[in-house]
C-alpha cells in the first residue's frame, strides 16, 4: 500500500518549496525495531552519510543513501523520534553551495540554478535515512510526486540549503 508523504510528514526545503505530497511505500507502524542501527545519534557527519551509502551504517539489510554526486546533503544536524511541529518526530539536514557544484554547470547553462527536482530527491533521501536510524530494513523507493510549488531558487551564490522535515503520523 503507497502513502503519500504528506501524510507522513511537513517538510520544508527552506525558501524553496511551500508542501509537497509524495507517494512513498513504507508506512511508519510496520517497522521492527532491529540490530540494523545500533549507533542511534542525532546528528551525522558527512563521512558518516557516505559510510550509510556504502552500507555500513544500517547493516546489510538497512536502507543506504546515494553516492555523490547524489547524495543531496552534507550532514544531518538533527533527527529525532518526537518533537517537531506534531510532537511525532523530526529531521533537519544542510547541503552546502558553492559555484563548483556539478549541476551548475549544466542546470542551466548561462542562468545556472539547483534543479528543484534535486531538492525534492533530498528529502526522499532524508525520509529513507530517518526510516534506516529507526530500525527499518529494506530499500525504499519514493513512487511519485503529487503537488510540489516552488518558492524560490538555489543559486550558486547561496551559501546552504537547510532541509526540515516534521512527521505528522505514524500510520
Amino acid at each position: 500500500m503507497a502513502i503519500t508523504l504528506a501524510e507522513l510528514v511537513y517538510s520544508e526545503l527552506i525558501g524553496l518549496v511551500q508542501r509537497t505530497r509524495v507517494s512513498y511505500p513504507a508506512c511508519f507502524n510496520k517497522i521492527r525495531l532491529t540490530e540494523n542501527m545500533v549507533d542511534k545519534r542525532e546528528s551525522y557527519t558527512k563521512e558518516d552519510l557516505l559510510a550509510s551509502g556504502r552500507g555500513e551504517l544500517f547493516g546489510a539489510k538497512g536502507p543506504q543513501l546515494p553516492a555523490p554526486n547524489m547524495l543531496m546533503m552534507d550532514r544531518v544536524v538533527k533527527m529525532t523520534e518526537t518533537g517537531g511541529n506534531f510532537d511525532k518526530g523530526y529531521v533537519e539536514a544542510e547541503l552546502d553551495i558553492n559555484p563548483d557544484l556539478w549541476f551548475f554547470g549544466c542546470h542551466f547553462i548561462g542562468d545556472p540554478v539547483m534543479p528543484g527536482c534535486l531538492g525534492l530527491d533530498a528529502m526522499w533521501q532524508l525520509v529513507g535515512f530517518y526510516l534506516g536510524w529507526l530500525g527499518g530494513e529494506g530499500k525504499g523507493r519514493a513512487l511519485g510526486v503529487g503537488e510540489v510549488k516552488f518558492t524560490g531558487q538555489v543559486l550558486p551564490t547561496a551559501k546552504k540549503v537547510t532541509y526540515r522535515i516534521h512527521f505528522k503520523t505514524h500510520c
